[in-house]
């Protein structure tokens, strides 16, 4: 008899566990196609930022979340992140755009 309490346990522990990993994987509330959509925007501002000689995609971070562009990393000029804002402005999908750009020396500091 006490087989079986042992084996509940350990069934209803089984099912704990894959419960808390389907909701770690799943953890996001946005829908599948809000996320695909998101991943567009973002590959599509990176895309026009390299055709641009005026900014420097490399020192740029994009991210979205529901169409809201957020841009980080640091640009030379306030000249640069203003033209980094318009251009991520002028993708298809955005709703708006964070600039959280810092303006300065994008050599390390020693």
């Amino acid at each position: 008899m006490k087989k079986i309490p042992a084996l509940l346990v350990g069934a209803l522990m089984v099912t704990g566990v894959c419960s808390t990993l389907t909701l770690t994987a799943c953890s996001s509330t946005q829908s599948a196609k809000t996320q695909i959509d998101d991943s567009e925007i973002t590959t599509a501002v990176k895309a026009d930022f390299v055709k641009d000689d005026a900014v420097k995609a490399n020192d740029i971070d994009v991210t979205t979340n529901e169409g809201v562009v957020t841009l980080t990393g640091r640009v030379h000029s306030a000249a640069e992140s203003a033209k980094a804002e318009k251009i991520a402005r002028a993708v298809n999908g955005v709703k708006s755009v964070r600039n959280l750009l810092k303006v300065g020396d994008l050599t390390p500091s020693k």
